[in-house]
């Protein structure tokens, strides 16, 4: 991905000012190679997420809307995921029979 410019691609739905003084490449113009790039990204994204990630991009008309989709998606199932730990993390209790040496490792890798 970071051959094809992908940050540029994530940050802007069109070419960034640094990305157009590059302007023809090889004999690729502007336009073409941002269009190629773009269609690249999108099959590597595509061929990488989970299904349930791929249906909510693969409308997208660029590859800034799916980023900001799956940004939007993945950090909300993270905020979540760390309130579950929290709260698996609070209520665990040192049972009568059990170790304190395992309690402490399971609140270990809790945290």
């Amino acid at each position: 991905m970071q051959a094809n410019t992908f940050d540029d691609h994530a940050e802007a739905s069109s070419p960034s000012a640094e990305y157009t003084t590059l302007g023809t490449i090889g004999g690729v113009t502007l336009g073409a190679r941002w269009a190629k790039e773009e269609n690249v990204i999108k099959l590597i994204l595509g061929s990488t997420l989970p299904d349930s990630a791929f249906n909510r991009i693969k409308t997208t008309a660029n590859v800034h809307d799916a980023w900001e989709i799956l940004k939007r998606v993945f950090e909300e199932r993270s905020k979540a995921l760390v309130v579950d730990v929290i709260r698996r993390f609070r209520n665990k209790c040192c049972e009568e029979d059990e170790s304190v040496r395992n309690h402490f490792e399971y609140l270990s890798d809790l945290r």
